[in-house]
């Protein structure tokens, strides 16, 4: 049988990660590792070499993909076997209740769940990869109607498993596109994310099994047709508490209701308000070009005795896995390639992700485009792409690099972009990104006639916050002092407004070999640059004012902070007082294997790499999300970093540990 390994502890692996060391990536013998095993029909899923768990994307006889065998990560099977052992098991919805799984018996009037309709794997959109105790995958699922003629939605997942406190849990994102007609979820009880316990585990069974939700309700009596955020469903096993904690996605569009039996099965479901509730039915419609996104996910559990497994913490854990989505993929919308990330938060929670839409080609000159898209909601959901600006129709006018500031005491939002990369534009809003000014041309204000080249960003500008320069709004920059773009002639530096911008100058640009770069305000009012740099030894450089940017430190590489060639994002978190920087940033070696360091002491030392995105990886920006959530746009992709943009949320409990 045909079969391929991605692994995180094999052998050629840990050799890989003893190579890329010095890049920064964390390897320790001691941290359990995930491996991925595909077969022809199925992905074993393996932690510390045990498997823990197999998704079945392709079976014969069940027309959906499921997981079967989950184990905790001593090994112990916490699913009904599929199929159910003769004489063991409880032999009822055999093929139906596989294990764990998402599916619908309503979609467009057709039936999934009860196995009358296909789900059909399409493929690995990503392929799976494995580092630092996570791992990761993304599938495309068709849905076909019932004659299987006719394609109802597609949906592409994210799956996500990582170590936890309590074990090892499992995220399922998953974004539903119609395909030729709107898409039309039911209204009923077999909907959503079910899973079936092991026959040890069930309440009926009397040997010590129980239900608990979210609500401190107990067993299927109390928890049935109730709204819950997780549903817990445990019991003692082979001398240990196991069980799985059911979870749904606080964004999802609608809370859950639990489909909640004692016979040993759990579904969270967010559609069937008349099904439970005995209200009028509702159906969730999901127009034509737009997507529904949901998320899941299940919490394996084991412990000693029951009060060591800490419900509340197992259902933060989930909430806090990365959660992502694609929000500009290149060849789509008439745009060759999209590069280029940039964001920003209004004082409203507005999210803006902006970007450069590179019409015919990859290239970083040619008839580009600025585009947006916006979330209104802190980056749960986000509106269609909108074109912030553009020239000369189909001539080829670079409008790019996007940097913008959000000034907090007037609540513009001022964007700064470049025209063919030497000009310097500014635009502003007053309606979080709905509209905007047209363009205003600052070239003369900030940039030296004899300088060539000319970049605002691309990422986001910062308002100080403490001393004599408190309201200034500060944008990096990079400058080329000869005519042709030189890396060894190029410098970076800030321009500034002391006027809510209405007025802008230029701040006295780095030494040489510097190029773009990303600012943050330290907590003694000092600034902190993060340059790109063409100084070698793959380390980013650092440089410090205080003076509200007009002058700068001679740049000096970090030993901590491994970095290629590249632009990297950098923010401060929490309060003015006492801020958290973040870099963000591809580890290597080359443009890949992107991730977040922190810094407590204001850049002096920075942590060890907290892998974003393994693999191809490049440009990205931060925003810290109304929630207190880090939203990071990143350009990544599976063969190359500039094939998509992704908007990835994390939690502080995921990233700030």
């Amino acid at each position: 049988m045909w079969c391929r390994q991605w692994r995180g502890n094999s052998v050629p692996r840990v050799i890989g990660l003893c190579l890329v060391l010095g890049w920064g990536l964390t390897a320790s013998a001691a941290e359990p590792r995930f491996r991925f095993t595909q077969q022809a029909e199925s992905l074993l899923i393996e932690l510390d070499g045990r498997a823990v768990a197999r998704y079945v994307f392709r079976d014969p006889q069940i027309p959906r993909p499921y997981f079967d065998r989950v184990r905790t990560v001593s090994g112990i099977e916490v699913t009904r076997p599929n199929p159910p052992q003769e004489g063991v098991d409880p032999t009822d919805h055999v093929g139906l209740h596989t294990g764990l799984w998402l599916s619908f018996g309503d979609l467009n009037g057709h039936d999934y769940w009860r196995l009358k309709a296909r789900t059909e794997h399409a493929g690995f959109v990503e392929d799976p990869v494995a580092v630092d105790g996570e791992g990761r995958y993304a599938i495309r699922n068709r849905y076909l109607s019932t004659r299987g003629d006719e394609v109802v939605c597609t949906e592409v997942c994210r799956y996500t498993v990582r170590t936890c406190e309590a074990g090892w849990l499992l995220a399922a994102d998953s974004e539903f596109r119609p395909e030729g007609t709107d898409l039309v979820f039911g209204d009923q009880e077999e909907l959503g994310w079910g899973v079936r316990v092991a026959t040890p585990l069930v309440v009926d069974r009397g040997l010590g099994g129980r239900m608990f939700d979210s609500e401190g309700r107990r067993n299927g009596r109390q928890i049935w047709g109730q709204q819950v955020a997780w549903c817990d469903y445990a019991g003692p096993l082979e001398g240990r508490w196991v069980g799985l904690q059911v979870c749904a996605g606080r964004d999802n569009f609608h809370p859950s209701w639990a489909h909640a039996r004692d016979y040993g099965f759990v579904a969270l479901n967010p559609f069937a308000r008349q099904a439970f509730t005995k209200q009028e039915p509702r159906k969730k419609v999901v127009p034509v070009g737009q997507t529904l996104s949901l998320r899941f996910g299940v919490v394996v559990h084991e412990s000693e005795t029951e009060a060591q497994f800490d419900l509340a913490q197992g259902g933060a854990e989930f909430e806090a896995t990365a959660r992502r989505e694609t929000l500009f993929r290149s060849g789509e919308a008439g745009y060759h390639t999209f590069r280029i990330p940039a964001l920003a938060v209004t004082p409203r929670g507005t999210v803006l992700a902006f970007c450069e839409g590179r019409k015919t080609s990859a290239s970083d000159e040619g008839d580009i485009d600025l585009l947006l898209r916006r979330s209104l909601d802190g980056g749960r959901h986000w509106l269609p792409s909108q074109v912030v600006h553009e020239e000369g129709g189909g001539e080829k006018t670079t409008i790019g690099n996007p940097c913008v500031v959000v000034d907090r005491d007037t609540g513009v939002i001022w964007l700064t972009l470049c025209r063919n990369n030497r000009d310097v534009l500014l635009m502003s809003s007053r309606d979080d990104g709905a509209t905007w000014t047209a363009p205003r041309d600052i070239t003369s204000s900030v940039k030296d006639p004899s300088w060539g080249w000319f970049a605002t960003g691309p990422g986001h500008g910062i308002q100080l916050a403490h001393g004599r320069h408190r309201g200034r709004l500060v944008i990096p920059c990079d400058c080329g002092f000869t005519p042709q773009l030189k890396n060894e002639t190029q410098h970076s530096l800030v321009i500034y407004s002391d006027d809510h911008g209405a007025t802008w100058k230029r701040g006295t640009p780095t030494e040489a070999a510097m190029d773009e770069c990303q600012v943050a305000e330290r907590d003694d009012g000092t600034l902190l640059l993060s340059l790109r740099n063409y100084r070698g030894k793959n380390l980013r450089a650092f440089a410090t004012s205080a003076d509200g940017g007009e002058t700068w430190s001679s740049p000096a590489h970090h030993a901590q902070v491994s970095c290629p060639t590249c632009q990297a994002g950098l923010l401060g978190v929490g309060p003015a007082s006492s801020r958290t920087l973040v870099y963000c940033g591809p580890a290597g070696p080359g443009r890949a294997n992107l991730g977040l360091r922190l810094s407590r002491d204001g850049g002096v030392t920075w942590s060890e790499n907290r892998l974003i995105q393994a693999g191809p990886s490049a440009y990205s920006d931060l925003c810290e999300l109304p929630d207190g959530r880090l939203g990071i746009v990143l350009e990544t992709g599976a063969a190359k970093a500039y094939e998509r943009l992704d908007f990835v949320r994390v939690g502080p409990a995921w990233w700030n540990r």
